[in-house]
C-alpha cells in the first residue's frame, strides 16, 4: 500500500586491530581488538542508529528519523499510517509512515531489540513489543564491564547505554 521500505539501521563505525591468537576448539575467537563508535553523518555525530524509509519504486530515501543508539530491531507498519519500531534506550516509538515525524512514544522498563507486533481481538487492534536489552549493546550492562573493547567493541560502544535503560525483560501490549 505505501509501497516504503521500513527499515532499521546501525551506524556505527568499527576499528579493527588483529593480533595472533592461537584457536582453542569451543572458545569464542576473533583474533583482533576491535573499537565501535558512531558514524561520522548524524546530525551530531553521536548517533548510531537511524530508522529510514525507503520508496520500493526508485529506491531512494524518504526519510530519516536518527536514534542515539543503533536500531537493531524491524520495524512494523500498520494500515493507519503508522511505522512502529523499538530502540536500546527503552522506548517503543510510532511515527508517520508520511515523513518519519515521531506521533508516539512509551518508555519501557528496558530497551528493545527485537520488532513489535500487531494483532486484532474482538475488533480491537493491538501493539505488542517485547523488551530486555540484549545481544551485544547488553553485554556491558550484564556484565558490568568497563573495557571499551570488551565484547568485541561493544561495550566502548555503548557505554552510555546504561544511563537509558536497565536490565530485565517482558512484554508491553497497547491497544490502538
Amino acid at each position: 500500500e505505501s509501497r516504503t521500505l521500513y527499515a532499521g539501521l546501525n551506524h556505527i563505525c568499527m576499528d579493527w586491530e588483529p593480533f595472533m591468537l592461537p584457536y582453542r576448539a569451543g572458545q569464542f575467537f576473533v583474533g583482533a581488538t576491535l573499537a565501535m563508535y558512531p558514524g561520522p553523518n548524524g546530525p551530531t555525530k553521536t548517533e548510531m542508529g537511524q530508522i529510514r524509509a525507503f520508496d520500493l519504486t526508485t529506491g531512494k530515501a524518504k526519510w530519516t528519523k536518527w536514534e542515539k543508539f543503533a536500531a537493531w530491531g524491524g520495524t512494523l507498519y500498520t494500515k493507519g499510517g503508522l511505522v512502529w519500531y523499538n530502540t536500546l534506550d527503552g522506548h517503543i516509538k510510532a511515527l508517520d509512515n508520511a515523513n518519519g515525524k515521531e506521533l508516539w512514544k512509551f518508555k519501557m522498563p528496558s530497551g528493545g531489540i527485537g520488532s513489535p507486533m500487531t494483532y486484532s481481538h474482538k475488533g480491537k487492534q493491538y501493539v505488542g513489543s517485547m523488551y530486555g536489552v540484549g545481544g551485544w549493546p547488553g553485554v556491558g550492562l550484564v556484565f558490568d564491564l568497563t573495557d571499551p573493547s570488551a565484547g568485541l567493541g561493544a561495550v566502548g560502544a555503548f557505554k552510555e547505554l546504561q544511563h537509558h535503560t536497565n536490565m530485565g525483560g517482558g512484554l508491553m501490549v497497547f491497544s490502538l
